[in-house]
């Protein structure tokens, strides 16, 4: 039995649909790492790859990546945070609970945390590499900044400890420092210092997120309570819901809206308060409230995307002990709120969720809208969770084929074409199959391919063979009840050249010529017609020649006339059509190349 008692248990990626009702997804399951019994999930990037640990039976955490196809083992420890690249950082901790920060670049594991003796984690990483976290020695815990390879201790506001929470695109940090009078402020470094951030007429605040644009979001004390904050650059601003009690801005997209947590009071019969959890939306204008699902009553956020869909966890509260039940992963998009479980297909056959498990919580939603999410099957107790298992899941119909081109529409028979197919958007998680087909009987080509996730085309090659007469067809790729389609001609092959042993005969003798052919010539061989532009000068002796069965070229005998000033002649030659000619120049006897 597992109780939840964080959004860390199982994945679940869903690529979500602009039009969400009666979705229905297909699912893969990612696997669990070897000698492990759970897997949880903490973070993942733009092309969907996600890191976070593995529970083992050895009673270890071990970290992990899953880039879309693969499940890697990165060593002791659990994943935190992942950049744009698929490098992964976090804590490394032994059975002990010693952690230390590291960070996986694709290659290895390596301890960022400048030393640290007590405890170490790194919290997030920008697309550059850079990571921000935190370490603790003897002195105390201290935010850092690990960049190109160099850790740097980021200090405090006075006081004995710090904590970098996340950092953006331009290397800047936020989190929490203690000031020498106690209190904790939330910080910003600018690349050069620490920066008090103030409250809001409180003692205490904390940054949780900064987007590119510097602006940050968090929490702080005021007169009434502690509020959810955005500092716009020069001050710290409240964005606490009306009639809420407490509040907090969990994340900031890079529009300046956030995603805003905020607690109201309730009373029990029994005449205790509870205070009841909601989601909200600032959207550079207003708060909004993004509402309930009853029974469910209370909604936790978590994450946001540049497109302002919210994911998170919600649950029903009862009105005799507060206690949690039935909870679900809800997403908020396009104004409208849902259970993402209602959205999935539950069953036995592919691509199904097996109808044991049920979506329990939504963790992270990217730039291309998939969640992160988790799957369990539900005990019947208060929020106590067994069989979680790890998905990826993409919605059937959203996702369709946006063309198939061919480098050439027409091409000789033995040689290859290029065809390349395209998506209306980026492959989800564990890329996309498309069916291939042809009509052609002298054309060959991939039964399927699969085009990567993050990517939006794929290329293939068209193999064909000689025929005797053109034979047209239609090349097809198909997904789910959609396909592209393009023509493709197969003609006889043809002429590629018509040579000659030199570019300067000598009027009177005779020289050599070559015709080749596109390609190796079929049964029967191929015939090829040859001419002059000026027989009186110069002309081959044979009309015609066959190029044999498997050969590519064959020689011929070219004879000349003398001459006394040099002259230009045509050597020409044709097959199925192709004609192709070698201009020899002929000249008197005596007569030096050049």
């Amino acid at each position: 039995m597992y109780q939840l008692r964080f959004p860390l248990v199982a994945i679940l990626l869903l690529w979500l649909h602009p039009a969400l009702a009666q979705v229905s997804y297909r699912l893969t399951p990612i696997g669990q790492l070897p000698g492990s019994f759970q897997m949880y999930g903490s973070a993942m990037n733009d092309a969907g790859q996600v890191t976070g640990y593995a529970a083992m039976t050895s009673d270890e955490a071990h970290a992990f990546l899953w880039n879309g196809t693969t499940l890697t083992d990165i060593g002791l420890g659990e994943g935190i945070a992942i950049n744009g690249a698929g490098w992964v950082t976090g804590r490394s901790c032994d059975i002990h609970a010693n952690c230390h920060a590291f960070l996986w670049d694709g290659a290895a594991m390596r301890d960022i945390g400048g030393g640290s003796t007590d405890y170490g984690a790194g919290n997030d990483i920008n697309d550059a590499g850079q990571v921000t976290g935190v370490s603790c020695f003897a002195t105390g815990c201290h935010a850092f900044l690990w960049s190109n390879g160099t850790f740097k201790d980021l200090g405090t506001l006075g006081g004995s400890f710090s904590e970098g929470v996340a950092i953006n695109a331009n290397g800047q940090v936020v989190g929490r420092a203690e000031r020498a009078d106690g209190t904790t402020h939330a910080f910003l470094w600018d690349g050069s210092q620490m920066l008090d951030l103030g409250t809001l007429g409180g003692a205490d605040s904390a940054a949780l997120d900064i987007n590119n644009a510097g602006k940050i979001t968090g929490y702080s004390d005021s007169s009434n309570g502690s509020q959810a904050f955005l500092w716009n650059g020069t001050r710290m601003i409240s964005l606490a819901p009306a009639g809420a009690l407490e509040s907090r801005g969990i994340r900031i997209n890079n529009h300046g809206h956030v995603i805003l947590s905020a607690s109201t009071k309730q009373m029990l019969p029994i005449g205790w308060p509870y205070y009841l959890e909601g989601a909200y939306l600032w959207d550079g204008a207003s708060i909004r409230n993004l509402g309930t699902l009853p029974p469910k009553n209370e909604f936790r956020p978590l994450a946001m995307n540049e497109s302002d869909e919210v994911v998170g966890d919600a649950w029903e509260v009862d009105n005799l002990e507060g206690k949690k039940s039935l909870q679900i992963g809800f997403l908020w998009s396009q104004n409208t709120l849902h259970d993402i479980d209602s959205l999935i297909a539950h069953g036995s056959g592919p691509g199904e969720l097996p109808s044991n498990l049920a979506i329990k919580e939504s963790v992270r939603v990217n730039r291309s809208g998939q969640v992160l999410t988790v799957g369990c099957e539900d005990l019947g107790g208060y929020l106590e969770f067994t069989h979680c298992q790890v998905f990826v899941a993409t919605p059937i119909g959203n996702l369709r084929l946006a063309g198939l081109q061919l480098t050439s529409d027409t091409v000789a028979g033995c040689r290859k074409v290029t065809g390349t197919v395209a998506l209306s958007q980026a492959a989800p998680t564990g890329g996309t199959r498309i069916t291939l087909t042809d009509d052609l009987a002298s054309a060959s080509l991939p039964a399927s391919i699969r085009i990567a996730a993050g990517t939006t085309s794929k290329s293939f090659s068209i193999t064909t063979v000689p025929v005797s007469s053109v034979e047209s067809g239609t090349i097809t790729a198909s997904l789910d009840g959609t396909a592209a389609s393009a023509a493709l001609t197969v003609r006889s092959m043809g002429l590629q050249s018509i040579g000659a042993d030199t570019a300067l005969a000598t009027g009177g003798n005779s020289i050599k010529g070559k015709a080749t052919l596109e390609c190796a010539a079929g049964p029967g061989g191929v015939m090829v017609d040859l001419g002059s532009s000026n027989p009186a000068l110069a002309h081959p002796v044979a009309g015609s020649i066959s190029v044999p069965q498997g050969m590519t070229a064959q020689e011929f005998d070219i004879v000349t006339t003398p001459v006394t000033t040099a002259k230009s002649v045509r050597i020409t030659g044709s097959a199925n059509g192709i004609v192709k000619s070698k201009t020899v120049q002929v000249a008197p006897a005596g007569t030096k190349s050049p």
